[in-house]
């Protein structure tokens, strides 16, 4: 069995800098010679880890947007190149002449993704609204999940949800 390859500092560091450039953890993972599995594994059982990976994705996100809101705004430098000629008895074009034209175009599907990211109105959202028995408060029972495998981003997702569901004053449900 091949020895797993030692998480150094300069290996994460590598491994966090090919995040925010290229935005693939499979290329990032690649870069440092470890498997995307146990990468994730690392992930999971290291919190700062688990942040650090979180803002790399955020910063290579933030990226895209920029220059999806750029190339929306001020549009992209385009050519186009014609060919006038003719065709010959074998059927063969041959040019007679190229002509190059620039434009600038702007980019209404760039645009779209950044309204549709980032503006409320635009955004693409589905709502479900969640009640207990008759419309009331819902009951949360424990279930025995084991909270340390869960990520940063998780964790704060199911204490958010949990904010929601528990009552500020559980004496007052209670009437």
């Amino acid at each position: 069995m091949a020895r797993r390859k030692s998480f150094t500092k300069k290996r994460r560091a590598l491994f966090l800098e090919q995040l925010r450039e290229h935005g693939n953890v499979s290329e990032a993972a690649a870069t440092i010679d470890i498997s995307r599995r146990h990468l994730n594994r690392l992930r999971k059982a290291d919190d700062e880890f688990d942040g650090e990976w979180e803002d790399a994705d955020m910063f290579f996100l933030d990226r895209i947007a920029a220059d999806l809101a750029k190339r929306g705004e001020k549009g992209e430098d385009r050519q186009k190149i014609r060919r006038k000629g003719t065709i010959n008895a074998e059927g063969e074009f041959k040019a007679t002449e190229e002509i190059r034209e620039q434009s600038r175009v702007k980019s209404t599907a760039a645009a779209i993704a950044t309204l549709r990211a980032r503006h409320p109105d635009y955004k693409l959202t589905q709502a479900l609204e969640v009640s207990g028995a008759d419309g009331g408060p819902i009951r949360i029972q424990p279930t025995g999940f084991d909270w340390d495998l869960l990520t940063y981003a998780e964790k704060k997702e199911v204490l958010k949800l949990l904010d929601k569901a528990t009552p500020a004053d559980p004496d007052a449900s209670a009437g």
